[in-house]
């Protein structure tokens, strides 16, 4: 990728279905100037307070302060722990050329006339079921949907970088106890996975 490879910092932020909640335990991030980066100190999964039955087109607000890329993405391993399923996953995204492209591009911003801005935040969804969602923010207008040149999730032994990593969540209190009471009446005489994520 040569040049193109320096841009902007990259900010990632994770989010979940209102109240479907998920937390990422690590990231794994290896980017096109050949940097292999483990993030352990995450910035908080946050719930999309707007996505209900399926993804909003804003999804959320967007701080990252410790979730922070140095240059394009290339591969990126996601270990997070799903309340809903009971269940850790991994999953894995390598990102398209077409990602690239939108995030080295300058768009003009028509809140600020005579200004430009990048698509260089990245927003991230975790529902249930696992089927993982990946957008650009695009200033002010909807997020732009991306479609990874690879992209697969999995779970229990089949894992591999993030078998080692520990739960943030006890699932173990969550079989005995069921879900927590906003949880239970959230999903009532809904079916699983709550949504068409």
């Amino acid at each position: 990728m040569g040049a193109e490879v320096a841009l902007r910092p990259l900010g990632i932020q994770f989010f979940y279905p209102k109240n479907l909640p998920a937390l990422v335990t690590m990231v794994y991030l290896e980017d096109g100037d050949i940097r292999e980066s483990f993030f352990r100190r995450l910035d908080p999964t946050e719930p999309s307070q707007s996505s209900v039955g399926k993804w909003s087109q804003h999804v959320g607000g967007f701080l990252a302060s410790f979730n922070i890329g140095k240059a394009l993405p290339v591969r990126m391993t996601v270990c997070w722990d799903s309340v809903i399923d009971k269940k850790a996953y991994e999953t894995e995204i390598w990102f398209s050329r077409d990602t690239w492209q939108q995030m080295l591009t300058a768009y003009p911003d028509t809140y600020r006339p005579g200004k430009i801005y990048y698509r260089n935040k990245m927003i991230i969804g975790l529902p249930p079921g696992g089927k993982v969602r990946v957008w650009l923010k695009d200033n002010r207008n909807p997020v732009v949907l991306q479609n990874p040149a690879r992209q697969f999730t999995l779970t229990g032994d089949d894992m591999l970088i993030c078998k080692n990593v520990p739960n943030k969540i006890d699932f173990s209190y969550i079989k005995a106890n069921g879900y927590d009471p906003f949880i239970r009446d959230f999903i009532k005489e809904k079916p699983y996975p709550y949504g068409h994520w």
